[in-house]
């Protein structure tokens, strides 16, 4: 069975800071699609273009000094996810984590909820799923109307 974090651990300052991105995303029209978020490695923050966006990151915690996990992706590269002292790591090796990438450059995620991937998750599969996601050929195949219906 796989296990899901309840939102009901978030605490006030999480609760808080989501509702801040949301609103700040309704002002400004930079629409995003309900629930679907770029789905990133670290490396993928490079560029800056991701700032300000909500993503999935999917990795392993590689430390952890209490309020910042160190999360390795799958390109083998880390990032550092803000999430306040009163979090604490799952027990599994493998997690996805919702979050915001910083608008100030500084290429951290602020953590929103993570979700256990279990002990077993295939990083490399992972990582060519990724790779054949960001084709133009087969983008589509991954984007927020992916297996609707069409009408002909």
């Amino acid at each position: 069975t796989r296990k899901t974090f309840s939102t009901d651990h978030l605490t006030r300052s999480h609760s808080l800071q989501l509702v801040s991105y949301l609103i700040k995303y309704t002002m400004t029209q930079q629409q995003q699609e309900d629930g679907c978020f770029p789905r990133i490695t670290a490396s993928s923050l490079s560029d800056g273009s991701l700032r300000g966006t909500i993503v999935s990151l999917v990795g392993k915690i590689v430390a952890n000094d209490g309020a910042i996990w160190t999360v390795q992706t799958a390109d083998g590269t880390t990032v550092p996810v803000e999430v306040g002292e009163e979090n604490t790591p799952p027990p599994c090796h493998f997690l996805e984590i919702m979050g915001a990438v910083r608008e100030d450059g500084s290429k951290k995620v602020d953590f929103f909820i993570a979700r256990e991937l279990g002990d077993d998750f295939d990083m490399d599969i992972y990582r060519e799923m990724l790779k054949i996601q960001s084709n133009p050929k087969f983008g589509a195949l991954f984007g927020p109307t992916a297996g609707l219906a069409r009408s002909v």
